[in-house]
């Protein structure tokens, strides 16, 4: 897959937003948003790289596994042992004990569990997680574990059905999302059944990207998709019931633009 500017354009966004939120910076009440406009992003490239070499039967686990573990691993470890050195000098002993468990539980990428167990995102509690920021790598590692098993699945004993599946599998994980915000909010928030449906908007693209023509209506799409993602940062707020309905507006806007570059 070529290099695209415009998607890391979109994930600079993305990411940017995230942290002018958490710097409480007017104007980005709803830049926590990024973190769903991330979420299809990584669906979508991951999807493009796994189903075109699936395509031309090329594609391999292992070197999948290598070429993440490369990628993530090391920049993650070191900014934990970072974090481990600079917590022995400026925190106390019970704040440090604190890091010490997010630091082994973002070690196996398992802090959105964490998390979820002990606190939601918007609470105050949270905001003295230091590593509150390693939920969504754990997230994003648990869907890279578990997605190219299903679509190795899929394509060796049902490779015509695969958008449905796909279909199907979204839209059950939406239903999770929906009902978990609802009722189980923590859970629903920082847990991969009810966010799968963020990259699988992704995966759903690129199947279906390919048998759509352009269409003059190219820059309107994108002035929607764009004005969905705006809105979304600038209008969201902390006390909105999250992710539920609300989070369609971002991911939606997200793929309207991936759609348009």
């Amino acid at each position: 897959m070529k290099f695209n500017l415009d998607i890391n354009g979109l994930r600079g966004l993305a990411i940017l937003a995230v942290l002018l939120f958490h710097f409480r910076i007017p104007g980005f009440d709803g830049g926590f948003v990024g973190v769903d406009i991330f979420f299809v992003i990584s669906g979508y490239l991951i999807s493009n790289i796994i189903l075109s070499k699936l395509q031309y039967e090329q594609f391999s686990l292992t070197s999948f596994f290598i070429h993440r573990i490369r990628r993530i691993v090391p920049a993650l470890y070191a900014m934990l042992f970072i974090s481990l050195i600079v917590g022995w000098w400026w925190l106390a002993p019970a704040d440090y004990k604190e890091l010490g468990k997010e630091i082994s539980y973002a070690s196996l990428f398992i802090t959105n569990h964490l998390f979820a167990r002990d606190s939601g995102y918007f609470a105050t509690e949270a905001e003295s997680k230091l590593l509150l920021h390693t939920w969504t790598l754990g997230v994003e590692w648990q869907f890279y574990i578990l997605f190219p098993l299903l679509l190795l699945l899929i394509h060796r004993y049902w490779p015509k059905q695969l958008g449905p599946i796909i279909c199907a599998i979204t839209a059950l994980s939406l239903g999770a999302s929906l009902f978990g915000t609802r009722w189980h909010p923590e859970a629903a928030f920082y847990l991969l059944p009810a966010r799968a449906w963020e990259f699988l908007i992704g995966t759903l693209l690129v199947l279906y990207r390919s048998q759509t023509k352009p269409t003059p209506w190219q820059a309107l799409i994108s002035l929607i998709g764009g004005s969905m993602l705006l809105g979304s940062i600038t209008l969201f707020r902390e006390d909105m019931t999250y992710p539920g309905y609300w989070a369609l507006i971002p991911t939606l806007g997200a793929t309207l633009l991936i759609m348009t570059t």
